[in-house]
Order: C-alpha cells, then structure tokens, then sequence
C-alpha cells in the first residue's frame, strides 16, 4: 500500500489511529510515542489518519469570483493563449494582473493547456517525395462567376461594333478616292484583330478583306 506522508511528518497513520483509539492523556500518549503534545491533540481530534491539503482555505488573489469566472469564459470561448489573455485582463478587468498570478489561476481552475483542435476530415496531406525532376503540379478549376454570360455578351458586343466601324471607315476611304489609306488602315487592324471569332457570326475578318485587295 502506497502512503504519501508529509515531509515533516512524525506519526504513521497506524500511529495516528492509535492515538484516536488510546483512551489516556495527551501528555502520556506524547511521551509514549515521543511526539509533541499539540500532536497528540491534532490527531485525536481528527477523524481521518491522512494529511489534510495545505493550501490555504482562503487564497490571496488578485481577481474576485466574478473576475475569475470571466477569465476562464474567455480562456475557454476565445482560446487566447496565455500572453494574449494577459493583454485582455490588464486592459479590461485588472490592470495589476500578473503573468504569473493569472497562470496560477488557470491551473487551479483546470485550464493551464488549450484544448487541442480536432483535424477536419479533408485535410490536405504533405506532398509525397518524388524522385529529383519530377514537378508536381495541382490544378484547382475556378467556378463560374455569377456575371459571366454577361461579360462574355459585352465582349462580343464590343467586337461587333468595332468590326463595323472599321469597314464603315473603309467603305469611305475608298469612296472618298483614298484606297490606298484605306489597305494601310486594314493591315494595322489585322494586327490586333483575333483570326477566331466566335461562333462564326462576325463576317470577314480584317485579313480576309485585306487579301481581296
């Protein structure tokens, strides 16, 4: 059987219950056991043979219970570390909280290590060592944005019009006598002007029209 005892412990606890049990006097049982007699009172007057907790029945602290309830509401809520919390209680509750002073308190109260946070499910895992060389690479397809048709419709507006002005001004350079400016106008639209046009619906491009030149 393991017994914790006090470091300036003088009695056993079979001694202890002896003297709850003896039926003499303090000043016999004391010498007797070759212990004091405030000893032999303390002993008799107990109905337990082990060591009562030495802290103190009331401890000096810096925070009242409410205080102290609050502080583990945002220790246990918030998850601040311990440093964190320290800035939140000098600048709101207790402007003379110590460091120490309030580790103290959250170990009294059970709350000295923040709870560990649960793994979600999916969670990526580290990329797999490949051979020197090898490049991985991943591929995240955006989704569509909610304006997207929109977009594409202005887009393909925009080109129409600018198709149309651009024949438009070459229909009068050439009326005018101006073929020449006219061809010169066309090859520097071709330049900018995409081969592909979508869905087929534009007409010739600028580089079609130059060719017939």
């Amino acid at each position: 059987m393991l017994i914790s005892l006090h470091k300036n412990a003088t009695t056993t606890p079979a001694t202890r219950l002896a003297l709850q049990q003896a039926s003499g006097t303090d000043r016999e049982l004391a010498q007797q056991y070759g212990i004091g007699i405030g000893t032999v009172r303390k002993w008799r007057g107990r109905t337990t043979v082990h060591d009562a907790s030495h802290t103190a029945h009331r401890l000096q602290t810096t925070l009242n219970a409410g205080q102290e309830e609050l502080v583990i509401y945002l220790r246990s809520q918030l998850r601040l570390p311990l440093d964190d919390l320290l800035a939140v209680v000098r600048e709101f509750i207790e402007p003379a909280m110590s460091r120490s002073a309030l580790d103290r308190l959250l170990r009294r109260r059970g709350h000295s290590r923040l709870p560990v946070q649960p793994k979600p499910e999916g969670e990526h895992k580290p990329f797999k060592a490949y051979e020197p060389g090898y490049v991985h690479v991943d591929v995240k397809y955006l989704p569509q944005m909610h304006d997207e048709d929109k977009r594409r419709q202005e887009k393909l507006v925009a080109h129409l019009q600018g198709h149309a002005q651009a024949l438009d001004r070459r229909a009068q350079l050439c009326l005018a006598g101006e073929e020449s400016a006219a061809v010169e106008e066309l090859r520097a639209l071709a330049q900018h002007q995409p081969a592909v046009r979508p869905l087929g619906i534009l007409g010739p491009s600028a580089q079609e029209t130059l060719n017939t030149f």
